[in-house]
């Protein structure tokens, strides 16, 4: 997980997490690579506040529940998660608008989520990496599920050409 990804998920906690929310975090394996620390959102729950649940395609650290399908979560009701979120993880999902469409089913009313994504960052296949995003795409999903867009925002970049060598992240905050 990289430091400004947890930046902003912190600033997310802060701003709409409350004592004994459930939140769910969709691509929670924790994945050590050499140019990120091997941390999860947890890790910014202080501890006993909230439920946490970790959910990935497959069995790993930080993952308490694994779907049989990325794609329809058989094994979750409809409405049952007060903060869903996700980081760093749709760039490495080929249809990505139906994992959105499961955290909008999965997101009680009046619950909020949170999707950081890439904007640009170098090619990182784990097992594939097909899309960047921009904040049109965060307004484009709420439209196509029906929910609440609060801030679609991407980090400014004034000058393309002295970019340093660490993700940009796009984040998309939504209430259902």
């Amino acid at each position: 997980m990289h430091a400004s990804s947890l930046r902003k998920a912190g600033g997310f906690f802060a701003q709409y997490l409350k004592k004994n929310d459930k939140i769910l975090d969709v691509g929670s394996a924790i994945v050590q690579q050499a140019s990120q620390n091997a941390v999860s959102y947890k890790s910014l729950l202080p501890v006993g506040f909230a439920e946490y649940t970790g959910l990935d395609i497959e069995p790993g650290n930080n993952v308490d529940l694994v779907v049989k399908d990325p794609y329809k979560w058989t094994e979750i009701e409809d409405n049952t998660f007060d903060i869903v979120m996700s980081g760093s993880v749709f760039e490495h999902v080929e249809f990505f608008w139906l994992v959105f469409e499961e955290m909008t089913r999965v997101l009680k009313p009046g619950g909020y989520m949170l999707l950081i994504v890439p904007k640009i960052h170098m090619q990182h296949k784990y097992p594939v990496d097909c899309w960047r995003f921009y904040p049109d795409c965060m307004i484009a999903l709420a439209k196509y599920t029906g929910i609440k867009c609060i801030r679609a925002d991407a980090e400014y970049i004034p000058d393309y050409t002295k970019l340093e060598h660490r993700p940009y992240d796009c984040e998309g905050v939504f209430q259902k």
